[in-house]
């Protein structure tokens, strides 16, 4: 079995996580999305909150975003965030007042 080469993906998506607050990364099941979003976890930021909404602790957890997310900083990464839709109301709010250095991957 080949490696897939996520080189290309990874600068792009570090490139819009230094440029943009929130990138979303999307793409149809099993093709590396988590493996890629854990990488990318891992870059430059002081601290990193990893959210995955198939594990029930983190689905439960999330069930109230406002509370668990608004003290957060860094990057705030939320995989299988389709499990979820009512947080992307939240996260506009979010992302709106989130100081320079923090940044959303979902």
């Amino acid at each position: 079995m080949a490696k897939i080469k996520r080189n290309l993906l990874f600068t792009t998506i570090k490139a819009s996580l230094k440029r943009m607050k929130v990138t979303a990364l999307i793409g149809p099941r099993q093709v590396g999305k988590t493996t890629l979003a854990k990488r990318i976890s891992k870059m430059n930021f002081k601290t990193v909150h990893f959210f995955d909404l198939e594990d029930p602790t983190d689905f439960e957890l999330l069930a109230n975003p406002k509370l668990v997310l608004e003290p957060l900083t860094g990057l705030i990464v939320i995989d299988e965030i389709q499990r979820r839709p009512e947080i992307f109301t939240y996260l506009r709010v979010k992302a709106d007042l989130m100081n320079s250095s923090t940044r959303l991957l979902l």
